[in-house]
């Protein structure tokens, strides 16, 4: 399952990253605004992949709604301290990658359970 995990959220990263550098550079959009709608771009098609490849579950919309929710904030909030600090906006989605990949394991796995 872990194995499973890992090449979705590789995916996942992909699809983050040309996103993020989409809306930042040719829609010209602040950090956190690129950050957020590449998240949830990436993350609904993650979230997918992880309920019927990963965890092998139904998908449930109340359930979607949470884990997008969830990691809005977090992807949002790490855009605003990227931009807030002055830093190199290359390091949004490594950041990005790095926090979502552990809050969302285990709240994919333990409280979500997708």
């Amino acid at each position: 399952m872990l194995k499973r995990y890992w090449l979705t959220g590789a995916i996942n990263t992909l699809l983050h990253t040309l996103f993020f550098f989409l809306f930042i550079y040719l829609v010209d959009l602040s950090v956190p605004l690129s950050n957020l709608l590449a998240f949830l771009t990436s993350s609904t098609f993650a979230y997918l992949l992880h309920a019927k490849i990963v965890f092998k579950v139904k998908i449930k919309f109340k359930k979607y709604l949470f884990h997008i929710f969830i990691f809005l904030i977090i992807s949002y909030g790490v855009g605003y301290i990227v931009k807030e600090n002055n830093w190199d906006p290359m390091i949004t989605v490594p950041l990005s990658v790095i926090v979502n990949l552990t809050v969302g394991y285990l709240i994919s796995k333990k409280i979500a359970n997708i």
